[in-house]
């Protein structure tokens, strides 16, 4: 799987400019340095610039090096973002390293019926 640590500067650039799609399949690993890419971002970042999208799907990796183990989301709360999604479903789960002060892993994967 592809990782980049540049999502918002190569990956969100990239799509913007097949605003036409109807259909959009992503595989990608990512280092993110605040929040994890949610159903909050793929809607905000990706989803409202594809007006014509009728299939998305995607594997999606967020990993992201732990600041403040105190408020750190769960499976959950990442499953929450996606609550508003119709005819969805969506697998994710949240892995934390705690041990080794390493990277946090996130992953996502959706695929429209």
């Amino acid at each position: 799987m592809p990782r980049t640590w540049y999502y918002d500067e190569l990956i969100l650039p990239l799509i913007y400019r097949m605003s036409n799609l109807e259909e959009l399949g992503s595989s990608f690993t990512t280092t993110v340095k605040e929040i994890f890419i949610d159903g909050n971002n793929l809607k905000q970042n990706i989803l409202n610039h594809m007006s014509r999208l009728k299939h998305f799907t995607f594997d999606i990796r967020s990993v992201m090096f732990i600041k403040n183990q105190m408020s750190l989301p769960s499976k959950e709360d990442i499953q929450e973002t996606f609550i508003d999604w119709q005819y969805t479903k969506i697998i994710s789960c949240v892995d934390y390293f705690l041990d080794y002060w390493s990277p946090i892993g996130h992953f996502l994967k959706y695929r429209n019926p």
